[in-house]
């Protein structure tokens, strides 16, 4: 496995609401800013993060959506839509999915994207479309020593259930 994310510190990212959620979830944030200045979202994935939001009644707001939109109003997350969807991605990924914007917008601006594991992933890796998801992303901060071994455990241990089990295998061996 390579890990070879985009150095430049002006550098923009677009960023699927399942990369989102466990990115806070987490507690990576500060770190990802480190490296991405800008963060772009798709406006299908702002719904997808800020749903809870349309509640009548809503007691709580999620952690990532306070940091959501705080990062919106201070300029940091911009939302841009893709302008054109190819039919073959759209072949290839849910209709009308959050992923399939990011991978258009992905495609266009040729940012680097973060998303979850799956079929989305999978098709940027077959087209070269660069792309990480959130174990990467933890790993390559251990390969930077931003954080230690055990962080790197105690963060995947948080999202463990959203994540393949050949995926933690192959974290243990990597490891």
């Amino acid at each position: 496995m390579v890990y070879i994310i985009n150095m430049d510190n002006r550098s923009c990212a677009i960023v699927d609401a399942s990369f989102w959620i466990h990115l806070i979830k987490v507690d990576l944030l500060s770190l990802f800013l480190e490296y991405y200045k800008i963060i772009i979202i798709p406006s299908k994935v702002e719904k997808e993060i800020t749903w809870s939001e349309s509640f009548k009644f809503i007691i709580h707001t999620p952690e990532d959506i306070k940091q959501y939109n705080k990062l919106k109003k201070d300029g940091i997350i911009i939302v841009q839509d893709p302008k054109h969807i190819k039919k073959q991605l759209e072949s290839q990924v849910s209709k009308d999915s959050g992923e399939l914007y990011c991978i258009a917008l992905s495609e266009e601006t040729k940012y680097i994207l973060f998303i979850d594991n799956g079929r989305p992933y999978n098709y940027c890796k077959e087209n070269n479309i660069m792309v990480a998801n959130i174990i990467e992303f933890i790993l390559f901060l251990y390969l930077e020593k931003k954080i230690s071994k055990k962080e790197v455990f105690s963060k995947i241990d948080l999202i463990k259930s959203s994540i393949p089990v050949s995926c933690l295998k192959n974290i243990k061996e990597y490891l």
